[in-house]
């Protein structure tokens, strides 16, 4: 009986997990203003059939999500402005009991900086975890919690672009 409770409360806590990060998890940079909107989307990767039979990955809404599944997260901005939107900076955390998949963030034309903490950002080659014990070694995927990418160029008018990464439930 304990076990259903635990696996009901986990399931509870994904689902409050998924629905904050969709809605709270990125924000654009005071520079883009208004004219930038950002939605977060948490997908999972599933098999469908194609109209000729033939089995295909894609992309749908996560619905269920347990243990050791993979989610992907993606956030598109979305400039409304009949003007480009120029240093567009997109911040996401890593939702907490998800630990991100390593080589799994993309973003076309953007710089990716990596964080513990969510305050201070670096590339992950120069990201370093202090030990209890007081010594330091390279950070590893499943120690990063929060990204943000910076947008190398600028989001034409009326134009969108996207990000995403990768992380499984733990």
């Amino acid at each position: 009986m304990r076990k259903h409770n635990t696996a009901r409360t986990l399931a509870y806590a994904v689902s409050l997990s998924l629905a904050a990060a969709a809605t709270n998890a990125a924000q654009p940079a005071p520079a883009a203003g208004a004219c930038v909107s950002l939605e977060t989307q948490a997908l999972q990767e599933q098999s469908v059939a194609g109209a000729d039979g033939a089995r295909k990955v894609t992309l749908m809404p996560a619905t269920k999500v347990v243990p050791g599944d993979q989610v992907v997260w993606q956030t598109t901005a979305r400039n409304s402005c009949a003007s480009a939107a120029a240093n567009v900076v997109i911040n996401q955390a890593v939702p907490e009991h998800m630990t991100l998949v390593a080589d799994s963030v993309a973003g076309a034309e953007t710089r990716v900086l990596y964080s513990l903490d969510g305050k201070s950002f670096v590339a992950l080659a120069d990201l370093v975890v202090t030990e209890a014990n007081g010594t330091k070694r390279a950070a590893r995927a499943e120690d990063v919690r929060h990204l943000r990418w910076m947008l190398n160029g600028s989001i034409g008018a009326n134009q969108s672009t996207s990000v995403r990464y990768s992380a499984r439930l733990r």
